[in-house]
């Protein structure tokens, strides 16, 4: 079932030729409906209800909680000796909770009763019945839970006296009937009691957060191998799980997908899993919220189309995450993802405007200014704990790492604060004991991210962090031993949640040639080749030698080339890619006896038109050996920034303490860098930024960062507490400069084209600047994308719609347009708003032929940090 979605692959299936043929529909109604979840242990569970289709079959489910008593207790109902009303001084959730006072005259038997009636609901799709049950008193005899269905009444459960404590919350939970006929017509849920096995007396009982909820088992993992199960749902609206098969290859499969079945859920069981967390459960479903009638015409263009575009868009991605061929449904329909800057499907022909460094479209328009920040999990029990580490702004966010500053140590958690407020997003910390106590002075419990500096010493070091249009990629060092050959390094792959989705590691990319990672020098997401290029140091199969070596791994890292494994003699400057002259760069330093030079190896990449990447015979460049035998990066504080077009800096600390940096732009000194042929001079070894940046290794570990846009003669590099400024051919080119330095900042990064975000390091706060280090006016990105032209017989109108995501997508999908044009490039149609079908005037019919111009632009009115994603087109024509 592996499978890559590359240029061009895509299949424009014929299977229907018009609206008119109908669309079998699949999908569920809204975001949160029919969700799969972790519950406890081994068991899944899906609590929202709403509505599924399978094969344009509707299903709905009712939901999960059917009494939480937020709004009162007025839907219920008790019998003559039992009174109802809102508790609020014992609540198990919320405000409110239903009190229930029994005034027993010690002979009546079944006169205690309190139900709910409903409308003949329908909970034949759900398995289990919970509430919280709180007895004031000690229980005289036992709790019966009946339930009327179909005008009969039955027993469900009869929950024993002495499996209730009383004083305190219970949780109930109970099977509902397996029997279909037993719960479609479900009237009334009752609660009462056996008076005569009770004394005279009053009674006061509390209720809360009645739920009825589906359960799913997911079996026993294997000990050896990891399983991914699927759980699906089909046209009788009845949830299953289809059991996939253990499995020691990468990637482990899921099992194929039944016929007239719609996917909910992945499921990975890693071997030995004793219990299932958010990170086990990958979503697949397809949002939707229509049926499709099979009775449309063809130019009856209603929102009906408008849906199926985005239902489109949404098989595109689920089918990609999931590594499935992808079918666009009719041949009068586009799709494109701009996994790059052309797009999926190579539709982008020309940009006018726009931003576009990590698989997406900016969208910006931000103030900048100093931000106060908040709400981040308490370390204040200790002064040497902070979050300031990082401003590393993604998808309208801002992350940063937890610090630990006695010891040098980065580690342990990771937090998102809002850009505007300062306010905390979402946080994480891993260390078992900080759960316990965030202000632990001294951690000791299970540190699964983590490395150390110098001996005695733990440190969770996450240097080179990298994304692409879905996720954050963190390599973290997990380790106790010192960063070298006998530590350990693997990928930490978030969401926008933080939540862990995977660990990536030498052994699961076994193609690599690595039996494991003791290091990952840089790790980068090159849009251009739609990939993820890295510098890995490891113990190789072959003879468990230490070596270093460039791989470039594509979007599911799956090893597409590996360059040269060199061995301990080389120390790493960086590893990158200019698209503009097409190489991989590998920048070293040779450090042997009578033989210390900087080298240069280069490979030239060629992207096939049908999107495979070819990496030709490399060649290389030796600087003269150099009597000056201090030239290496010192602790591996070093990092290729790319702009993803023509230049690339790597700064670096050398074994004297000084902050150099290498430049190499494309098309100047032989595409090679900057002073590569000076001889015998220390300048071979990159430009001087500044001098004895570190005295000694036992220092505080450097916070490093660094900032770039696409196509920027300008990059930002942190270093401890400051910011370094470093120019590359704007003066001269094939020249870089340092060009200033910004005390007391630290952790930066770009943020769209003109600001870059960083840290201050004695307050609470970040600062959002321009590149000269300036709080005012604002950040404003917008796109201006004009696709080729799409030759489609006698179109009539066209839909358009577009996805995006991040802080205030709602008002730019208001405020962005698109203007239809002629092959030539003349306006048909302008300004038009995204969403919305437009007519082609009678003045341009017939048309066979058009592009579509995709556009935005900032004016100040509106705070938006989002992202552009993908867009979707059906044409409606004539044949």
């Amino acid at each position: 079932m592996a499978y890559e979605i590359k240029n061009n692959e895509i299949a424009w299936a014929p299977a229907v030729e018009n609206i008119n043929r109908g669309y079998r529909v699949f999908g569920v109604s809204s975001e949160n409906s029919f969700k799969v979840l972790p519950f406890e242990n081994m068991i899944v569970n899906i609590p929202s209800g709403g509505q599924c289709w399978i094969n344009d079959i509707r299903q709905t489910w009712a939901d999960h909680i059917q009494d939480n008593f937020e709004g009162g207790v007025n839907s219920w109902k008790s019998a003559e000796h039992t009174a109802l009303t809102e508790g609020t001084s014992i609540v198990f959730e919320g405000s409110k909770s239903l009190k229930m006072t029994w005034n027993h005259d010690g002979t009546s038997q079944f006169k205690n009763r309190i139900y709910k009636e409903y409308d003949s609901l329908d909970i034949k799709y759900r398995n289990k019945l919970i509430l919280r049950f709180y007895p004031v008193a000690a229980m005289s005899n036992d709790l019966y839970i009946k339930y009327k269905n179909n005008g009969s009444e039955f027993i469900l459960t009869q929950i024993s006296a002495a499996s209730l404590t009383s004083g305190q919350w219970n949780r109930i939970l109970v099977d509902l009937p397996a029997n279909d006929v037993q719960k479609n017509k479900f009237q009334s849920l009752i609660f009462e009691f056996d008076g005569l096995q009770w004394t005279a007396g009053t009674r006061i009982f509390y209720f809360d957060f009645v739920e009825f909820d589906t359960h799913i088992l997911v079996p026993t993992a294997d000990p050896n191998n990891e399983r991914k199960d699927l759980i699906v749902v089909g046209e009788n609206g009845k949830i299953e799980l289809v059991q996939g098969t253990p499995q020691s290859q990468n990637p482990v499969e899921p099992p194929d997908l039944p016929a007239n079945k719609h996917a909910l859920a992945i499921i990975t069981v890693p071997a030995g899993l004793t219990a299932i967390t958010n990170s086990n459960i990958f979503d697949v479903r397809i949002p939707n919220s229509f049926a499709v009638n099979a009775d449309k015409t063809k130019n009856e263009l209603t929102t009906i189309k408008g849906q199926i575009v985005q239902l489109a868009l949404n098989e595109l991605e689920q089918n990609a995450l999931m590594s499935l061929p992808t079918e666009i449904p009719f041949t009068n329909m586009l799709v494109d993802k701009f996994w790059d800057r052309n797009g999926l499907n190579d539709t982008i022909e020309v940009v006018n405007d726009g931003e576009n460094m990590h698989g997406f479209w900016e969208a910006i328009d931000f103030p900048r200014g100093q931000v106060n920040v908040s709400g981040l999990p308490d370390v204040s029990g200790n002064s040497n704990f902070d979050w300031k580490t990082r401003t590393y702004y993604w998808k309208g966010k801002i992350l940063t790492w937890l610090r630990y500053a006695v010891y040098g140590e980065l580690g342990w958690g990771i937090a998102s604060i809002n850009p505007k407020t300062g306010a905390k997003i979402h946080a994480q910390i891993w260390a078992q004991d900080w759960m316990a106590n965030p202000n632990d002075t001294d951690p000791t419990g299970t540190r699964s991210h983590s490395f150390y500096k110098d001996s005695g010493t733990w440190c969770g070091h996450p240097l080179h962090w990298t994304h692409d249009d879905n996720y954050l990629y963190v390599p973290v060092y997990k380790a106790n031993v010192k960063l070298g050959f006998t530590s350990s390094v693997d990928i930490m792959v978030l969401d926008e949640n933080l939540n862990v989705v995977k660990w990536i590691n030498a052994l699961d990319e076994a193609n690599s040639g690595f039996a494991n990672w003791y290091m990952v020098h840089s790790l980068q997401y090159v849009p251009s080749l739609r990939g993820f290029l890295a510098y890995l140091g490891g113990q190789r199969f072959t003879d468990w030698g230490h070596h270093r070596q460039p791989v470039l791994f594509d979007k599911n890292f799956r090893v597409i080339w590996t360059g040269d494994m060199l061995d301990t003699n080389y120390y790493v400057y960086g590893v990158g890619y200019i698209p503009t002259n097409g190489y991989i760069y590998q920048m070293t330093w040779r450090h042997q006896t009578s033989n210390f030079y900087v080298e240069g190896r280069r490979w030239p990449v060629k992207v096939l038109d049908n999107g495979d990447i070819f990496v030709g015979y490399r060649d290389y460049y030796n600087g003269s050996n150099n009597t000056n035998t201090n030239g290496y990066p010192r602790y591996f504080n070093s990092h290729a920034i790319c702009n993803d077009k023509d230049r690339m800096w790597i700064p670096y600390r050398d074994a004297e303490y000084n902050m150099r940096v290498i430049y190499i732009e494309a098309g100047q000194n032989a595409d090679w860098w900057q002073n590569y042929n000076i001889g015998d001079n220390v300048l071979q070894r990159g430009i001087l930024v500044e001098s004895n940046v570190e005295s000694a290794q036992t220092n505080d570990i450097e916070r490093l960062g660094y900032a770039v846009s696409y196509g920027s003669k300008t990059c930002f590099y942190s270093y401890h507490d400051k910011t370094y400024k470093i120019e590359g051919g704007i003066t001269t080119p094939g020249q870089a400069v340092a060009a200033g330095s910004f005390s007391g900042r630290r952790g930066v990064s770009a943020m769209g084209k003109s600001s870059i975000v960083m840290w201050d390091s004695t307050n609470n706060a970040f600062y959002i600047v321009d590149y000269a280090n300036a709080q005012t006016g604002r950040e404003q990105i917008g796109f201006n994308l004009k696709t080729k032209t799409f030759s489609v017989e006698n179109v009539k109108g066209v839909y358009v719609t577009a996805k995006v995501e991040g802080r205030g997508a709602l008002d730019l999908l208001d405020l962005m347009k698109f203007d239809v044009l002629s092959s030539t490039d003349v306006p048909i149609l302008e300004n038009q708003k995204i969403d919305t079908y437009v007519g082609i005037p009678l003045a341009n019919q017939p048309l066979n032929a058009f592009k579509i111009k995709f556009y935005w632009t900032p004016d100040g009115t509106k705070d938006i940090a989002a992202q552009f994603l993908e867009y979707g087109l059906f044409i409606d024509n004539e044949v």
